[in-house]
């Protein structure tokens, strides 16, 4: 199986972090095994960014909603890669804006590690009651692109 490596983009407060919440919520529900929950300064009480390591039919899946920096993407894939995660899905900025970025993190590692890169879009809106309804969305499509490679 080729490495994947599935990226949410979007700018800032635009829901990432939520709706990669509740992709991780889904697959909690759905009894996956959960491997590992690694990062000190994470959590998974709802709040703030998080990291896991998640085995779905064998195959070791990263995922992360920090993607602010390069350092922070790049050191997170990173550690994916070392706990031998064949899929690894992060949040990163629309653009980088200057210098390295979160984007240019992606690319580097994909480029190392011979991954496939997929982008999605994260959208939004300014009513916060259809927030919730677009995060659901996006959820679901990243869910189908995992489930599909596991």
């Amino acid at each position: 199986m080729k490495n994947v490596l599935i990226a949410l983009r979007g700018v800032g407060n635009s829901g990432k972090t939520q709706t990669l919440r509740q992709l991780y919520n889904h697959l909690q529900s759905k009894k996956y095994n959960i491997e590992q929950v690694f990062f000190d300064n994470l959590r998974l009480d709802g709040k703030g960014d998080f990291g896991v390591l998640i085995q779905i039919n064998g195959v070791m899946v990263g995922l992360t909603s920090i993607g602010d920096t390069y350092y922070d993407v790049s050191k997170n894939l990173i550690r994916f890669a070392d706990n031998k995660a064949a899929i690894c899905i992060c949040a990163c900025r629309t653009f980088d804006v200057k210098g390295l970025g979160t984007n240019h993190a992606i690319e580097e590692f994909a480029k190392r590690k011979k991954s496939i890169v997929e982008f999605y879009e994260k959208k939004c809106t300014n009513s916060p009651s259809l927030q919730a309804d677009i995060n659901s969305i996006d959820c679901r499509t990243i869910l189908d692109a995992l489930i599909s490679r596991c």
